[in-house]
């Protein structure tokens, strides 16, 4: 790894969002090596995570999709809710077409494996801190969303999405996301197109056993 490339890689802060000690250790040593000058703040819940960002601005932010208290979709929408302009590269294990497109949706800068190498890493730190305007894949990654028919969903369908599998009513989930409930039937209704789904009781069934 080149002093040039180290340097280019000057993160100040970065929020890392992952609660077990065994893959935070492993982070950590990467992190010493890839951006050794950086300020690292851990987080073992989404919770924690939405409490760091509130206190310390981070440029950056590592998401696990597996966390204890919220999926990693719901972790993102809230972190990118607090500060739109944080750049967040998931790390995970999940290899479901369907979760990691919902992700990808989000507008989140890159995606990949536990497994990824650092070498991999340091090309996805590279890839976002120069500002790229497309989402970083690893291979592996990338090559499950290129092999699959998973579905696409935009990012407030995503939003909407998240509301109905926890049983709100349109117009609870026009209150929280501050908008009409007849953008709120709109989005539903193409939800459940796409899903092929004929109810919220299919449709939150379906969105579970992606998210096991």
């Amino acid at each position: 790894m080149s002093t040039s490339c180290v340097e280019s890689l000057d993160f100040e802060r970065i929020l890392v969002c992952e609660d077990h000690p065994f893959v935070q250790f492993g982070i950590k040593s990467l992190m010493d090596k890839i951006v050794p000058h950086c300020k690292l703040i851990f987080s073992q819940t989404g919770r924690e995570a939405i409490s760091h960002l509130k206190q310390h601005r981070a440029e950056l932010a590592l998401v696990d999709l597996g966390l204890p208290d919220m999926t990693g979709v719901e972790l993102i929408s809230k972190l990118k809710s607090l500060n739109n302009s944080i750049k967040i590269l998931v790390l995970t294990s999940c290899e479901n077409p369907t979760v990691l497109k919902q992700v990808v949706n989000l507008g989140v800068s890159g995606v990949m494996q536990k497994a990824s190498s650092a070498e991999e890493l340091e090309c996805a730190f590279l890839h976002i801190k120069n500002k790229k305007k497309n989402i970083y894949l690893d291979s592996y990654v990338k090559t499950i969303l290129s092999v699959t028919d998973g579905i696409s969903f935009t990012p407030k369908e995503v939003e909407v999405l998240q509301k109905i599998v926890k049983g709100l009513s349109n117009q609870e989930i026009a209150d929280k996301l501050k908008c009409s409930i007849y953008s709120v039937r709109f989005h539903r209704a193409n939800i459940l197109s796409k899903t092929n789904m004929r109810s919220a009781a299919e449709l939150t069934a379906w969105y579970l056993k992606g998210q096991a």
